[in-house]
């Protein structure tokens, strides 16, 4: 009788000094998990991913709306065409399989959404008022710390730079320290009050699903 390998196990033994974009902070029997993004760590998950696969095999991951795919969930014999980077440091098409590019499958989807997004900017604020510049998203490979492309450089167009082209015109696309000290700057004093809002950002003409601009959407504990 053959017998089927079983899938690998899963653990998430991962210690909080770790984590990336989450800082976790413990004060007796209270533990904060706070998101602290941090603009050098970059994007999660790579091109290509066994971990992804393991994942996927053992239900812990999908695709985004996943119970809309007309086929078998399981995806054992599935492929998948990626954009790649040969030796030389040529863009390649590669066929890999399904469950391993299901990193690069989830990202096709969030892309997507954001330029749908970008898309009705373009047309119901800049052509509306008759502006001529459009709102464009970068290449995937524009300052990508993990994957394929980590550690060479790409203009916002996907056009590859060497080291000092990109040392020299990255604070055209990137925000700099000068940039950063000022956001720092208008961002120290927290707002919470509901129907409050800070300094830098317009006030909605409505809040979430039509409720009120003062609408309690997170009770706190006193």
């Amino acid at each position: 009788v053959e017998q089927t390998a079983p899938a690998p196990s899963v653990t998430f033994e991962t210690s909080p000094d770790q984590y990336k974009h989450w800082r976790l902070t413990v004060d007796g029997n209270l533990a904060t998990l706070t998101m602290d993004v941090r603009e050098d760590a970059g994007r999660e998950g790579s091109e290509v991913s066994s971990n992804a696969a393991v994942y996927f095999s053992n239900g812990l991951k999908g695709r985004a709306e996943e119970d809309k795919f007309d086929d078998d969930h399981i995806l054992a014999g599935n492929m998948h065409v990626l954009d790649l980077m040969d030796n030389s440091g040529l863009i390649i098409r590669e066929e890999v399989p399904m469950r391993n590019a299901l990193n690069e499958v989830l990202r096709d989807w969030y892309v997507d959404d954001c330029q749908a997004g970008i898309d009705r900017w373009n047309k119901r604020v800049l052509e509306a008022h008759g502006l001529l510049k459009r709102i464009t998203l970068p290449s995937r490979r524009f300052n990508c710390k993990v994957g394929v492309y980590a550690d060479k450089h790409f203009d916002p167009f996907g056009n590859h730079l060497g080291t000092e082209d990109w040392e020299r015109r990255k604070y055209e696309w990137l925000p700099s320290p000068d940039d950063k000290r000022y956001l720092h700057s208008i961002q120290a004093t927290p707002v919470y009050q509901p129907g409050q809002f800070a300094d830098y950002i317009a006030p909605p003409q409505r809040g979430i699903n039509r409720q009120p601009i003062d609408f309690e959407y997170v009770r706190t504990a006193q």
